[in-house]
């Protein structure tokens, strides 16, 4: 049942595979959207900035959620091809804002053990003889002016 995998991928590469899948032209698809073959065929090539009413038309028209296009980690599903309610589109949206949060947090909890990491090393350093100190220092002056 699962067709195409688009994961963490743009709408572009979304609206493609869908309008393909359904068997729509891209004539067709411009028709429907009042544009030119060609400017449609920028919005696949992600030549064009879609704005949320686009989008939105572009959702409409592929029978698909607007979420599902907008969303780079969700699959579109043979299933999602059809209409959602108004309730499902909510729900997919929380379920969105539910999963950026989590990945909010992730990275605030990797920054207080990077931080925490940092200023081990910091303390450590400054705990080491002078000699040392400049040693290493010179070290990485040297390093850092080879590599440029």
């Amino acid at each position: 049942m699962f067709i195409f995998n688009l994961m963490k991928t743009s709408p572009h590469l979304k609206i493609k595979e869908t309008r393909t899948l359904k068997g729509f032209s891209q004539q067709y698809m411009a028709d429907q959207l009042n544009i030119s073959q060609m400017a449609y065929s920028k919005i696949e090539r992600n030549k064009t900035q879609l704005n949320w009413e686009k989008l939105n038309k572009l959702a409409e028209i592929l029978s698909i959620n607007i979420w599902d296009l907008v969303d780079d980690k969700k699959e579109i599903k043979e299933s999602d091809l059809e209409k959602k309610s108004p309730d499902e589109t909510v729900l997919l949206l929380k379920r969105l804002f539910h999963q950026h949060e989590y990945e909010i947090n992730t990275l605030k909890e990797e920054i207080k053990f990077l931080r925490t990491k940092l200023i081990n090393l910091y303390k450590q350093f400054f705990l080491r003889s002078d000699n040392f100190k400049l040693d290493f220092l010179f070290s990485f002056v040297n390093t850092s002016f080879n590599n440029i």
